[in-house]
């Protein structure tokens, strides 16, 4: 009896034996697979061939005549005088940048949608500007920081885009600069200079701003631009944001429907996502959310700052099939878990200012605005049917950058965010939103 006995019991550790051994295997199987496609992924995503911004311009024909409108004696020349400049929206007299409004001077006509794209751009990202015009239909304004020699960069590509795209006649540029480093261009002749359409990225002799001590003043950009449309809807965003289609017109008709319901403390998330490279940029959301079930889009910054553009709803939003038209689809306020969340919106230009000493390489440049609005009780309604794009390349999936040049500029910024919170909590003690988590 005993024998039969240890029989069975060895054939049940054998048994278990047996199903463990599977189940190990199997993982192991998976795991094999799961690397080699891995694998395979990011050898398809090193050999593909990043696309060009601009690049469809290389087929157009070039016109005797420029399609922007330029100020100040360009594009043979930049003339102004102490008079012409101005001081930035928030820092003013105690700015140390200057501000030329209106070198190029839009001319919207009336049928454009009047919700103005506001953006701010430096010479390594010029021929993103063609890219905006491309696939946005409303006004543009730009704010181009061009310190010392990078104005003779910028200009001599600009003059070649306006020369190429009739819809450059949408764009207004706006000057930001050291008031110690003034944008400088030598006389230039224009047309005659160029014999097609073929703009790149090539830099001689660009103003170094590490060396100058010199930080980029994304926030200056930002209000330069913003102050300077001429719309009463705005979008603040990043040059490498593409926007979906039809956006300005199809919010502009949202608008219309709940026309009334526009409160002063209330703006219009654009959820953003970004692609990688390889894959056509989508301006659709059908387009979008085949590419999020692929796994070859992400929200933005997914693998850099997972809290920064990870809007509260995203999960339903994902799965919401695309309808035709732009509509809310999540009414929120920007309090935690989400008091680091950084959102793009349409907005107007009654909203809080971005605090100019916070600089570009310091990150963190958006919170004190967004802290502000929370503060002040705004609403953030999340558009559905609508979104931006980062230009293809999703940051951080396959490798991390190198960030430790970054240390003291985020040092500063650090200290400056320090000393807007304990400004707030000293004027505002007694009513401040708690759930707006000034850290």
């Amino acid at each position: 009896m005993s024998s039969l006995r240890i029989k069975s019991d060895i054939k049940q550790i054998l048994v278990v034996l047996l199903i463990v051994i599977f189940f190990v295997t199997l993982i192991f199987l998976n795991y094999v697979l799961f690397s080699t496609r891995a694998f395979i992924y990011e050898q398809n995503i090193k050999n593909q061939i990043p696309p060009i911004p601009g690049r469809f311009l290389w087929s157009l024909p070039i016109s005797n005549e420029s399609y922007c409108n330029f100020n100040y004696g360009l594009p043979n020349k930049l003339n102004f005088s102490e008079s012409d400049l101005h001081f930035p929206p928030q820092e003013g007299t105690n700015s140390s940048y200057r501000v030329l409004y209106n070198v190029v001077e839009g001319d919207v006509e009336e049928s454009v949608p009047k919700v103005t794209y506001v953006t701010h751009v430096t010479v390594d990202f010029v021929l993103f500007i063609p890219e905006i015009v491309r696939y946005w239909n409303g006004p543009i304004s730009i704010a181009a920081f061009v310190p010392a020699q990078d104005a003779q960069i910028f200009f001599q590509k600009l003059f070649r885009i306006c020369l190429c795209l009739a819809d450059m006649s949408r764009v207004s540029i706006h000057l930001v600069f050291p008031v110690n480093f003034e944008p400088y261009l030598e006389e230039f002749t224009n047309s005659s200079h160029f014999q097609d359409c073929e703009v790149r990225n090539e830099f001689k002799d660009k103003f170094n701003r590490i060396e100058h001590d010199i930080s980029y003043p994304i926030n200056v950009g930002r209000n330069v631009a913003r102050e300077a449309a001429n719309t009463h809807f705005v979008m603040v965003t990043d040059i490498e944001l593409i926007p979906s289609a039809h956006l300005a017109e199809s919010f502009l008709e949202m608008m219309q429907f709940f026309r009334g319901i526009d409160p002063v403390t209330q703006v219009y998330v654009v959820p953003t996502f970004e692609v990688e490279i390889g894959y056509d940029m989508p301006l659709t959301k059908k387009n979008l959310l085949e590419l999020v079930d692929a796994g070859a889009a992400v929200y933005f910054h997914k693998f850099l700052c997972p809290h920064c553009q990870k809007f509260p709803g995203i999960d339903a939003w994902v799965t919401k099939q695309e309808r035709k038209s732009v509509e809310p689809f999540l009414s929120v306020k920007r309090e935690y878990p989400f008091h680091r969340w950084e959102p793009i919106f349409i907005g107007t230009k009654l909203d809080p200012l971005y605090d100019e000493a916070l600089s570009w390489e310091g990150l963190q440049d958006k919170m004190p605005q967004m802290l502000q609005m929370c503060l002040l009780n705004y609403r953030f309604v999340i558009l559905d049917n609508a979104f931006l794009v980062h230009w293809p390349g999703i940051k951080g999936r396959h490798k991390r950058t190198n960030d430790g040049w970054r240390t003291p500029y985020i040092k500063r910024n650090t200290e400056r965010y320090g000393h807007i919170i304990r400004q707030i909590a000293s004027t505002t003690e007694s009513s401040v939103n708690r759930k707006c988590r000034l850290q």
